[in-house]
């Protein structure tokens, strides 16, 4: 299966439909809404209160790395990942762990 992480897989017009429709699930700083789809896609926002630009963009490239790695074994779901204040210092194995646990407690792996 192909891993790139295309630009079909970024979920951009349906943001406000899966936050405001879809199931709500959190942990620590995290939250993460979602709804049933086509395909899995995903969208990450982190605002300002997370840290500064280059901690929210290094947040942001390190969760749709995994979301690439593990795509092939997700269920058709649309998320939208959230990031809060504090969640800045997550390095890339906190963030996996944080992330296997969502899709574990949402059931979102296959």
């Amino acid at each position: 299966m192909n891993q790139k992480f295309t630009h079909d897989d970024r979920l951009s017009k349906e943001i406000r439909q899966v936050i405001y429709t879809g199931s709500r699930f959190r942990i620590k700083n995290v939250v993460m809404y979602i709804k049933e789809s086509s395909r899995p896609r995903i969208t990450v926002i982190a605002g300002k209160r997370t840290g500064k630009s280059n901690k929210r963009n290094k947040l942001k490239r390190r969760t749709r790395e995994i979301f690439r790695k593990q795509k092939c074994k997700l269920a058709n779901y649309n998320m939208v990942i959230i990031y809060k204040k504090g969640s800045s210092e997550y390095n890339y194995g906190t963030i996996k762990e944080i992330l296997n646990k969502l899709w574990t407690e949402a059931q979102v792996v296959k």
